[in-house]
């Protein structure tokens, strides 16, 4: 279109030039408009339609930024660095801009080279303001367009002067690589610069220059790029070469039946057939995965986010990525329309193929569409048979094209549509029914609360903190004393298992459910057997009177959501995302997880993993990437925990669990323990303060800091609120972790020492140590003593009684399946099916295994 512009162009000019030589002003215009008209051009219609692809390429590309804004590929430190490298009598100057006005203006000069001075002005003018909008843009976006107006600038030497084709391309990437090389001198920046530059010209000019050669080419320098980028590690998130491999053979076979079967093919396709086959991968992807996806945890969504809010965002999304800009493109880009038309069909197959052959993980997934312990996705079919089924989708298709079936392809694709539109609509009723059960529930009955006048009972499961952690961090925070009044700490307690699976039914139902006593038992299923356990404490307390609330306990139904509720309908069930600010990223994190989520659900198994990147989708991954993540969530939780709970006066009496992950997950902080970006000087300057401890000592201890940092918040709230001495508060952890230098502890126990420190009602003066041999399967009994008279265990009607006089036998190694989802039997009776080694523990173990000077007596 623009290339027949120009040329028509052409043919006027003589008689142009000859009006502009003899006529000027008034009369000149009226003739060159007469002209024009005469001969169907029109000068502005030209210029339009020669900033067209730059009109389509600019809304994309924005829409395309928001959604991947947060993405590891636009935070590029060492792109800002080299645009702000130079300063200007000492203003900084952004170099990255500048060069890319530089390139487009030479691509002007190139293409313009027999133009009129107008249309060089106007092109001109076109890149001035691109300087202007992109000038402090982030370093990333510019590089975007430095490469595309690269592209244009060597494409126009090739079309117009193809003898300074090669001479041009090796002085363009030879600058680039100078110019990088000299603000950054690194060979990493050498290799990647010239890696980046050889996959951008390649991609784009491979099939002007080697049309016959196209796919070969293709192929091996493609892998010798992959092999060079994979072993200077930056593919973060791409695949093994099998992956790759699999792809480029896809993408070539595809190429093949299309030249095949399509390229001489001269049926037509209507832009409202095109509209047709859309019409399904929108629905698909803007309704019918979302809708299945919030309806699995209606709860979960309805806390944190507007559904509809979230329906309509990802609606959006989807309709102008699958409908409204491929359909422009369709209908501006006539010549090619068969190929966008086989495009879509394809889409559109191997969506369906996907939807309908390959199923998810067995595993439960959480509102940021991340599976709980799944790291990467196992393929529910052999790879070789997945990639078959795509060869014989995309052979299929061309066939389907090649026998100009596509009459009968629009009857199936509206059956599908019809069948689309119904699933949705229930769909869609059901999460009308969900939202408006949810909207009729008591506020109230969620929310965290104790009473000034009445007794309270707060329990706070710290997981995997350390015990031997704490007289390290009194000393360090001596301020603590007068926060911790009342509390004992019982440094000689231990856990049962060093896992959370197989420690807390002891914990919450007492010595009836250790692991061996559960393992013996095989009359029952596992997971009643554990429901039943984590039941013990609440029911006793329930029944006493007590208002009854549990924060995120472990396994319940052993995560099957779909598992009917065993708890008594008073006693108040709260996720951890229930309690989460609405106001803090979780919405847009919520949201773009969401539209990733659709894109894997979509995406055949051989690829799941690269797009679910363990969780992270397109972001970077690195271990202390998700480490800061994951504090900074477990953080959030706990002061959202905080700030939620209300005190009152009622004369009603409360009882309350709260599980905080704060202490399982360690990271690096500051000297403060805040959060920071984790730098290697940091970490040694930490290492050096704490006796020159371990990395791993450091890293746990700053956690653990960090917990008690904000338990002391949470005292403080109770003391302030008059509180804290009718509240009984149990501060424990289901297990430890080995860590080689906790002092006075050894290592062998350090992964079975639980931390175990209590305040009882009213109990009041500095802290206190109790040196007396306890497990955790004593905190039943801790909870409950002196409030329920009979100490019975309602589900067994047996004594709640400490049982370790004869000492216990407590599992002291690591077993390989530590979640109900590693299990493939689910209706199983056993606890673990691993050799689990057992360790003889009682007061004289324990004391030679921990020694600590006994001060303060019993």
């Amino acid at each position: 279109m623009i290339k027949k512009d120009n040329e028509d162009y052409q043919k006027l000019l003589p008689k142009v030039n000859s009006i502009k030589r003899n006529f000027s002003g008034y009369e000149q215009r009226m003739l060159l408009a007469t002209y024009f008209r005469q001969n169907n051009y029109h000068p502005l219609l030209a210029h339009f339609k020669q900033s067209l692809t730059i009109f389509l390429q600019v809304p994309i590309f924005i829409a395309s930024y928001v959604v991947v804004c947060d993405s590891f590929l636009f935070q590029a430190p060492l792109l800002d660095q080299i645009n702000n490298s130079i300063n200007l009598f000492g203003l900084p100057i952004k170099i990255l801009p500048i060069f890319m006005t530089i390139i487009n203006m030479l691509s002007v000069r190139v293409y313009m080279k027999d133009k009129s001075f107008s249309n060089k002005l106007y092109a001109n003018s076109l890149s001035i303001l691109f300087l202007v909008l992109l000038y402090f843009s982030p370093a990333s976006i510019v590089l975007y367009w430095i490469f595309n107006n690269s592209f244009a600038f060597l494409r126009n030497i090739y079309f117009y002067n193809k003898n300074k084709m090669l001479p041009t391309l090796l002085v363009y990437i030879i600058s680039v690589i100078v110019l990088a090389f000299f603000v950054t001198p690194q060979l990493s920046t050498l290799y990647a610069i010239i890696i980046l530059i050889l996959i951008s010209a390649f991609c784009k000019f491979i099939k002007y220059v080697l049309r016959d050669t196209f796919y070969t080419t293709n192929f091996i320098l493609f892998l010798v790029i992959y092999v060079v980028m994979d072993a200077l590690n930056y593919l973060p998130a791409f695949g093994n070469i099998i992956n790759y491999i699999s792809a480029v053979l896809l993408f070539t076979i595809s190429i093949l039946c299309y030249k095949s079967f399509l390229k001489n093919n001269c049926e037509t396709i209507a832009t409202r057939d095109f509209i047709l086959l859309q019409l399904p991968i929108v629905l698909i992807f803007g309704f019918y995965i979302p809708l299945k996806l919030i309806n699995s945890s209606i709860l979960e969504y309805y806390q944190l986010i507007d559904v509809k809010e979230l329906v309509s965002h990802v609606f959006e999304v989807c309709i102008g990525l699958f409908l409204i800009y491929p359909t422009i493109i369709f209908y501006v880009q006539k010549r090619y329309r068969l190929v966008i038309c086989y495009i879509s069909m394809l889409v559109l197959s191997i969506v369906l193929k996907t939807l309908y052959t390959e199923s998810l993980p067995s595993d439960t997934i959480n509102v940021y569409a991340q599976f709980s312990l799944i790291g990467n996705i196992k393929l529910s079919s052999p790879m070789i048979l997945s990639i078959s089924y795509i060869i014989a989708t995309i052979v299929l298709v061309a066939l389907i094209f090649k026998f100009k079936l596509m009459k009968y392809v629009k009857i199936l694709v509206i059956s599908l549509i019809c069948v689309y539109i119904y699933n949705i609509s229930k769909e869609v009723i059901i999460l009308k029914n969900n939202v408006s059960d949810l909207q009729k529930r008591d506020s109230i009955k969620h929310r965290l609360s104790l009473s000034s006048k009445g007794k309270n009972v707060l329990v706070i499961l710290l997981d995997r903190a350390i015990s031997g952690f704490l007289p390290q961090i009194m000393a360090e925070k001596p301020e603590f004393k007068q926060t911790f009044t009342g509390f004992t700490y019982y440094p000689y307690t231990v856990s049962f298992a060093v896992q959370t699976l197989y420690s807390t039914p002891s914990l919450f139902g007492g010595y009836e459910y250790t692991p061996l006593k559960i393992q013996q038992d095989t009359t029952r299923s596992i997971v009643d057997k554990h429901n039943e356990a984590i039941s013990v404490i609440p029911e006793i307390l329930r029944n006493n009177g007590y208002n009854v609330t549990l924060y995120d306990m472990p396994y319940i139904n052993y995560d099957n959501k779909k598992a009917k509720r065993f708890y008594h309908e008073d006693i108040n069930i709260i996720n951890r995302e229930h309690l989460i600010d609405r106001r803090d990223n979780v919405v847009k994190l919520i949201k773009k997880n969401t539209f990733y989520f659709i894109l894997f659900r979509m995406t055949p198994n051989i690829y799941k993993n690269k797009v679910y990147n363990q969780g992270m989708y397109f972001e970077k991954i690195k271990k202390d990437d998700i480490r800061n993540f994951k504090i900074k969530s477990e953080y959030k939780h706990f002061e959202t925990f905080i700030d939620s709970l209300t005190i009152n006066d009622k004369d009603n009496n409360y009882y309350i669990f709260f599980n905080s992950l704060i202490t399982h997950s360690p990271a690096h902080l500051t000297k403060d323990y805040g959060f920071n970006t984790k730098e290697e000087t940091e970490v040694k300057e930490q290492t050096e303060v704490k006796d020159s401890k371990t990395i791993n000592h450091v890293l746990h201890y700053n956690v653990n800091m960090l917990a008690y940092m904000e338990v002391e918040k949470l005292l403080k709230k109770l003391k302030d609120s008059n509180a804290y001495d009718n509240t009984r508060i149990i501060i424990m952890s289901d297990h430890g972790w080995p860590i080689e230098d906790v002092d006075n502890v050894n290592k062998e126990i350090t992964p079975n020492n639980s931390l175990l420190f209590v305040k009882d009602f009213n109990a009041t003066g500095e802290y206190t140590t109790n040196y007396e041999f306890m497990t955790t399967a004593d905190i039943p009994y801790l909870t409950v003593k002196d409030i329920d008279s009979n100490l019975i265990n309602p589900m067994t009607n047996k004594k709640l009684l400490p049982q370790k006089d004869k000492g216990v036998d407590v599992i002291t190694n690591h077993l390989i399946k530590w979640a109900p989802a590693h299990f493939e039997e689910k209706e199983r009776t056993y606890l673990y099916d691993e050799e689990a080694n057992y360790m003889h523990v009682d007061e004289k173990t324990i004391k030679d295994l921990i020694q600590i000077e006994n001060k303060k007596g019993n």
